[in-house]
């Protein structure tokens, strides 16, 4: 009997399917993430069906008129097939169909030439560092320097600006459905306006941003100090940011491996130095 392939739409029954083929591929358990994606309307994910079996995923996320391609993934076995391909055609095809017009990812070295064959370009690497958690209580800013407090309701309006302006891209859909008061820290300029943030997502991602080298490096000291005895605090910066990189190397942390970011469509105005921290390698 011939075989039956198709790329359909994520249903709930799915999940634990999809997160089990994840898990035996060695990328972990991405369960809440992808319950995440099925409720979130900002998120279309993808399964590739073959014979009633979930072998693999894709998600689609609009954030304004950029689109991420996220979470390709093809059970081992059945590699080499064109899956991969196909649903990443099927993902794009959900944000050309959004009015995107420009597109971005995070290639693994496998799905690389996938993604060049379809047009993407490399456009700059995210370098991936650790430090050893602290177990501490946060620590208190020194004088004159930048502040650190929880969200307040009242921050939303220039957080959301901050982030617009960092990465080219309308993310407050996903910073709306993932920040809560009391969750997130926000730096503070000495006029008590909001200069950098560190949220949380479920999944446990941490998208932050600061323009000022000062509010990053501050940022993300403080969650390494929060950070549990024994756990390591990873995140990624991309190479623009140097300055970050640097200082954060000067104070313990270490690089790990890089990843590149690759991008099809009108260019993205983002500013990389400001970044020091993702949702995820899916979403942005």
């Amino acid at each position: 009997m011939a075989e039956t392939q198709a790329i359909r739409p994520m249903e709930a029954g799915d999940v634990e399917h999809a997160a089990d083929v994840m898990i035996g591929g060695g990328w972990g358990d991405r369960r809440r993430f992808l319950q995440f994606t099925l409720d979130h309307p900002g998120c279309t994910p993808l399964v590739a069906d073959v014979d009633g079996q979930v072998v693999g995923t894709g998600v689609a996320t609009v954030n304004g008129t950029v689109g991420w391609v996220g979470m390709i993934f093809v059970d081992e076995a059945l590699r080499g097939r064109g899956i991969g391909t196909a649903l990443t055609e099927a993902v794009m095809a959900e944000l050309e169909t959004a009015g995107c017009a420009s597109f971005a990812l995070v290639a693994t070295p496998l799905g690389r030439p996938i993604y060049e064959r379809l047009g993407f370009r490399a456009d700059m690497d995210y370098r991936v560092i650790a430090a050893a958690g602290l177990g501490l209580a946060p620590a208190t800013p020194g004088p004159g320097g930048p502040r650190l407090r929880s969200l307040v309701t009242d921050d939303l309006p220039a957080l959301l600006a901050l982030d617009r302006a960092a990465t080219g891209e309308d993310r407050a859909h996903l910073l709306l459905a993932t920040l809560e008061p009391g969750a997130a820290v926000v730096a503070v300029d000495p006029d008590g306006r909001v200069a950098g943030f560190e949220a949380r997502a479920p999944w446990g991602g941490h998208p932050t941003i600061a323009p000022e080298l000062a509010d990053g490096v501050r940022l993300l000291e403080h969650r390494r100090a929060r950070t549990p005895a024994g756990v390591e605090a990873r995140t990624a910066l991309p190479e623009a940011n140097r300055a970050g990189l640097t200082a954060l190397e000067d104070l313990g942390w270490q690089d790990e491996r890089g990843l590149v970011r690759m991008v099809r469509g009108a260019p993205i105005r983002w500013q990389p130095s400001a970044i020091w921290g993702q949702f995820s390698y899916a979403i942005g």
